[in-house]
């Protein structure tokens, strides 16, 4: 139907964002010429799609000096998250981690909290509790996925 104000699309958006992701306790970062984001937004839902690419010597300079037991967080969601998120499976993701073909592929998600851009990744493997990654299982990776969420902008 048409003419109901309510029923009018007047809040869409397509745009560009730059993940990010960083070791706690150090100066690496994972370079953001190596990743690529992409949003749409239509009122307060948002969709977002990801990409961090793997490249040479990835491990060191994301870790910097950061021990390799620091745990690693992404951010730089282009709309903050209205409520606390644990995302579901990631589409597609590749992950150098130790012990990687006797302990089988963990499944990865995602920790957003409430008004928050920044996302801390866990992971579960083998039917036990979720681990949130550190620089050790980096390895040399790629991470590829898409979700969606609620904003309040």
């Amino acid at each position: 139907a048409s003419g109901g104000t309510s029923e009018l699309l007047d809040d869409y958006e397509e745009g560009t964002w730059t993940p990010t992701m960083t070791p706690s306790g150090g100066n690496g970062a994972w370079p953001s010429n190596q990743t690529t984001g992409y949003y749409t937004k239509v009122g307060n839902l948002v969709h977002v799609h990801f990409r961090y690419e793997n490249f040479s010597n990835q491990y060191n300079v994301v870790k910097g000096n950061a021990s390799s037991s620091a745990v690693l967080n992404m951010g730089g969601l282009p709309f903050a998250v209205q409520h606390f998120l644990y995302t579901p499976h990631l589409a597609t993701w590749g992950w150098n981690y130790p012990d990687s073909k006797t302990t089988a592929t963990p499944s990865l998600y995602l920790y957003i909290a409430d008004n928050s851009t920044n996302m801390a990744p866990y992971y579960v493997r083998d039917n036990t509790g979720g681990q949130q990654a550190s620089v050790n299982e980096l390895g040399q990776a790629y991470l590829r996925g898409q979700f969606s969420y609620f904003t309040t902008s």
